[in-house]
């Protein structure tokens, strides 16, 4: 089809392989020698390339002009890739270009790196959301695409999955990951080099990796190139996919417009539990596929502890248990033992974590931390706390020694095995009955007692106290009741609020002679999770532990992170413990069932355990950030 660049035939054509378009006029040509830079008028060529490149992805454009139009060819059409031949071109180069280059065959790596890509989708999503097949349509394949969801969630596999099946599989695929320090020229320079290292790669299908993570005016202008295709300079053709995490800061409104012509969501393993055995499974088989060994299972026990795990790190999480749990043993079936993570068993949170969480010091280390600034100290020369809590030096000075815990003694019974309702009933019981009894008490006796000063301050004292645990307590029912639906979960500093509640009961510390000891890790300081849920959760706990400690008694708080979750441990000397008590009413209490409850809600979970020398252990487990 031959025809002047302004002629409306071009419009209603079908797409050619080929554009072979002419420039006319040499740049400086009968001006004066200061004019020689002056730009050549090819204003109707560059317009019909604009009008006409957005549905031309794909195809060769040669550009024939006067052997001195070539670098002002470069410049004008910088965002076209073009083949610059001077006039006339020498007709078998001419010939040589015009010939349509065979579609590259995929090499090995490439064909690996599909398969592989093919394999952990079906693992992962099946025959995937219904609202794919939209996304793989390849007359789409120039719109950008949003994928929302948790890190592990397979964001970045559904992506790869689009590109390779979606359209784009003849481009090339660059991998951009996002963080809070990403300029957009670093962008724009990845994507000019990628293309100048590749140059027959008409198209790039870029992959924006956690694109929430960039600064807000960075996100602003970065939806300017989404809506223009690309950056100047950068000839290639330009999809643009991005991944999301939603823990994470939101998106600005303009960019999601921008990215989210189509948009999936990614669900959570959490949301799907009943599907948590089929991907063990798949896992498993693929990874015996995988190294031609003999097929594996995973025993009863097993696939309880991975369905009742909470999966932070979703999907990939899983598969890395899976991989490094059958690397390191050969047993078959694989038993609930041999699950690990990183080196840390997945067995269920329970009185064995005592050790492995937080163990004792040296008695002579403990003396150490009574200076340091983060302590709520009482007037005595060291802690009561068995051989003393786990502690090191100050921060400038060498670690103190570590001894091995006294062995824990596991708790009698599960208090989760109840149903919810007789949960309920019974922790209302013992939270309203027993203050209710004590007062009934008081009151037959006061008639007869009213003239004793002693026993009218004495009862004065009680009705006080035990009026207040009951508001306590209702009024914590009261709050978890007007909580509002669980949103998704973001990044929380969970020290923050350790340190506000411990702040909020120094009087109380005082007041009773408490040595409370913190030792809060740094790097446990972020979890995901909602801070609303979190501050009431461990409210509850830290209120049930100060009812349990006595007189004069001391309370240790520490966290340490592990893997992908945050511990939290509260152990204090109990004097029920001495009695020969095989139950604290901590664990019937409503505090506790409020805390259960929220914490579960949001993929942790907590256990509590005689930790051996008359103390108590409370241990909740949360989600990294």
């Amino acid at each position: 089809m031959l025809g002047a660049p302004g002629d409306a035939v071009f419009d209603e054509a079908a797409p050619p392989q080929t554009v072979v378009l002419g420039v006319t006029g040499v740049p400086g040509q009968g001006r004066g020698s200061s004019e020689v830079a002056a730009s050549p008028n090819w204003e109707p060529e560059l317009e019909f390339v604009h009008r006409q490149r957005a549905r031309l992805v794909g195809a060769q454009w040669i550009v024939v002009g006067a052997p001195e139009a070539a670098p002002w060819v470069e410049t004008l059409f910088d965002q076209l890739p073009v083949t610059f031949l001077a006039y006339p071109p020498h007709p078998a180069r001419l010939r040589e270009q015009l010939q349509t280059p065979p579609a590259p065959l995929p090499s090995l790596s490439q064909r690996a790196e599909r398969d592989a890509v093919a394999a952990r989708f079906r693992r992962w999503f099946g025959e995937g959301p219904p609202e794919l097949l939209r996304a793989l349509d390849p007359r789409l394949a120039g719109v950008p695409l949003l994928v929302r969801g948790e890190p592990g969630s397979g964001r970045g596999a559904l992506l790869q999955y689009v590109h390779h099946f979606g359209g784009t599989s003849d481009g090339a695929w660059l991998h951009c990951p996002c963080s809070e320090t990403t300029r957009l020229e670093q962008l724009a320079e990845r994507l000019r080099s990628f293309a100048a290292d590749d140059p027959g790669a008409r198209r790039v299908c870029c992959w924006l990796d956690d694109v929430g993570r960039l600064q807000p005016a960075v996100q602003r202008e970065l939806a300017g190139w989404v809506e223009q295709t690309r950056p100047r300079g950068v000839r290639s053709a330009v999809r643009w996919v991005a991944s999301f995490d939603e823990t994470g800061p939101a998106l600005e409104p303009t960019l999601a417009q921008a990215l989210g012509t189509l948009e999936l969501r990614v669900p959570t393993v959490r949301e799907h539990p009943e599907r948590i055995a089929t991907w063990a499974h798949a896992a498993v088989e693929a990874f015996c596929k995988a190294r031609r060994v003999p097929p594996r299972a995973l025993g009863a026990d097993a696939l309880t502890v991975l369905q009742e795990y909470p999966w932070p790190g979703n999907l990939r999480e899983l598969e890395a248990v899976i991989d490094q749990t059958l690397a390191a043993t050969d047993d078959d079936p694989v038993g609930a033992s041999d699950l690990s993570l990183d080196g840390i068993a997945l067995a269920p949170l329970d009185a064995s974590a005592v050790g492995t969480l937080l163990p004792d010091p040296a008695p002579e280390a403990a003396a150490n931390r009574l200076e340091r600034p983060d302590l709520v100290e009482r007037s005595d020369e060291a802690p009561r706390l068995g051989a003393g809590p786990w502690v090191v030096g100050a921060a400038d000075s060498e670690p103190a020694a570590i001894a091995e815990p006294p062995p824990a003694t596991p708790i009698d019974a599960d208090p989760a095995a109840e149903p919810p309702l007789v949960a309920l009933a019974r922790a209302l019981s013992g939270e309203v009955r027993n203050p209710l009894k004590t007062l009934q008490t008081f009151a037959e006796l006061l008639p007869k007692r009213f003239d004793d000063p002693n026993f009218r301050s004495r009862f004065a004292e009680t009705v006080i106290d035990d009026v207040a645990r009951m508001q306590r307590g209702l009024g914590r029912l009261e709050d978890l009741a007007a909580l509002p639906a669980p949103h998704t979960p973001t990044r929380v500093d969970l020290t923050s609020i350790l340190e506000a509640l411990l702040e909020e009961r120094r009087s109380v510390f005082r007041r009773r002679d408490l040595l409370v000891l913190k030792e809060l890790d740094p790097e446990a300081e972020a979890v995901r999770g909602d801070a609303v849920r979190l501050r009431l959760a461990f409210d509850a706990l830290i209120e049930k532990a100060f009812e349990a400690v006595p007189e004069r008694g001391d309370l240790y708080v520490a966290s340490r992170r592990q893997g992908h979750q945050v511990r939290v441990m509260l152990r204090f000397h109990d004097p029920q413990l001495e009695r020969g008590a095989g139950r604290h009413e901590l664990e019937h209490s409503l505090g506790w069932l409020v805390a259960d409850h929220l914490l579960t809600e949001l993929g942790g979970r907590i256990a509590v355990a005689d930790g051996g020398s008359g103390e108590r252990v409370v241990l909740a487990e949360l989600p990294a950030a």
